[in-house]
């Protein structure tokens, strides 16, 4: 089954620029239940490869 993600690419870019940013930076992501908060941070870290740095 393929999993489908639509929609989100406002919020993907602006969490990427934050991830690429030099220094601290502290990002609340927050809305309503089960509008896709978790999904939108595990693609962002998949997609940036942080979660695969931090393993090494």
């Amino acid at each position: 089954m393929q999993d489908i993600f639509r929609g989100r690419t406002t919020e993907l870019r602006i969490l990427d620029k934050k991830f690429k940013q030099s220094g601290f930076v502290m990002t609340v992501l927050y809305g309503s239940r089960r509008i896709g908060k978790t999904k939108l941070i595990n693609i962002n870290l998949h997609k940036t490869n942080v979660a695969k740095e931090e393993l090494e």
